[in-house]
């Protein structure tokens, strides 16, 4: 599953529905429990999700405890996955991967240090 697909039935179980208007009309403008913008909003509806988002909101889940949400055991939550800010079976993630993109560059066969 991806990081939209993600989003996408995690807000379908957030508003307890399928349907495509109460999913637009949900109200994560300003969730009345925080009194913050829901961090999935902008991504109910299409894109490719975004893991900074995921977090955010497994943040404010865990009462905003970073350790909460390392040591989060709620593994029937389909953002479970990507509570850490990295995709499943990641263990550089985006940022270490943009590092080494950014420090290396192909010449040839071979890699050569910049």
């Amino acid at each position: 599953m991806t990081t939209g697909e993600a989003i996408r039935v995690f807000c379908q179980e957030c508003v307890s529905s399928h349907q495509k208007k109460i999913i637009e009309n949900c109200g994560g403008e300003m969730v009345l429990a925080t009194k913050k913008p829901c961090a999935l909003f902008k991504y109910r509806l299409k894109g490719k999700g975004n893991l900074k988002a995921i977090r955010k909101n497994c943040v404010e889940c865990q009462g905003g405890s970073y350790e909460g949400v390392e040591d989060c055991i709620t593994e029937d939550c389909l953002l479970h996955p990507f509570r850490l800010g990295k995709l499943p079976g990641d263990s550089m993630g985006v940022h270490g991967r943009l590092i080494l993109q950014n420090r290396f560059k192909p010449s040839g066969d071979r890699m050569i240090r910049v």
